[in-house]
């Protein structure tokens, strides 16, 4: 199937409980020794899958090319429930208690109880046109907050407990004359270091705010679908040609780059 080979189809190990967990499109779930890389368990779900693994206490949970959020019991393999999404995922979902997150690909984001299944809330905004179809878009951040990457540049710190936002603010603002001119999609998984919350969008910029106040420390005209990180002095972030670069994260100020890995698709 051409659609289950896309690489937008990602399928992210997850660390939980000492052990790594991950899927295929298969429909394969494995738990791996990561001292060894011994399969510890592996279940078979006999459904494709569209998204990576998140991990509960007692659960695992998964998205299927069909749209549905499954929950599978962790010792057994066997399906605990599965709830009907409002269209596909191809984002792994993430766990903070008893709430389950997942993101769809209208960027609609729905949080579900991991016990029951039962829908708690639904976080919907028109979207432009025009869209990315990104798969690392939002991250929770602390037991009942998430940082949430939007369509057009917005972000969205999200209390996950009623669905309520925090703050939402624009990282970077469209622009352009035409559809493809104006895609500038938060296509990176927010990141968190102390008070700095850093993001990027494809086609806009690479910024960091303050988390609480949702203030722009710093923000620089970037491209990335790949990916946000940072410590104590730097974020880092690789350009879509594949340039990697280092910016101070109190300034964003350059601190150096290195392309030797430029235009091979990092």
């Amino acid at each position: 199937n051409a659609l289950a080979r896309s690489p937008a189809f990602q399928f992210v190990p997850v660390v939980e409980d000492n052990a790594i967990f991950t899927a295929d499109v298969k429909g394969n779930i494995f738990k791996i020794d990561p001292t060894d890389g011994t399969i510890i368990s592996h279940f078979r779900l006999n459904r494709e899958l569209s998204s990576g693994t998140a991990v509960s206490s007692d659960s695992i949970f998964v998205t299927s090319m069909s749209g549905y959020l499954y929950s599978v019991n962790k010792a057994t393999g066997i399906i605990n429930w599965r709830a009907a999404l409002p269209t596909i995922s191809v984002e792994a979902p993430q766990v903070s208690g008893n709430i389950i997150l997942v993101k769809t690909n209208d960027a609609d984001t729905l949080a579900y109880d991991t016990d029951s299944g039962s829908l708690l809330w639904v976080y919907q905004r028109p979207v432009p046109t025009l869209t990315l179809r990104a798969n690392n878009t939002f991250a929770i951040i602390d037991k009942e907050v998430a940082a949430i990457g939007q369509p057009g540049g917005r972000l969205v710190l999200m209390n996950i407990t009623n669905g309520n936002p925090i703050w939402e603010n624009y990282i970077a603002v469209p622009e352009g004359a035409t559809d493809l001119d104006k895609l500038t999609d938060v296509a990176v998984r927010p990141v968190l270091y102390d008070k700095d919350l850093c993001a990027a969008t494809f086609n806009g910029k690479l910024s960091c705010l303050d988390a609480i106040s949702s203030t722009i420390i710093w923000s620089k005209k970037f491209s990335t679908s790949y990916g946000v990180l940072i410590d104590a002095q730097n974020v880092y972030s690789i350009s879509v040609d594949g340039t990697v670069y280092a910016f101070d994260k109190a300034t964003g100020a350059s601190v150096w780059k290195n392309d030797i890995l430029r235009y091979r698709s990092l």
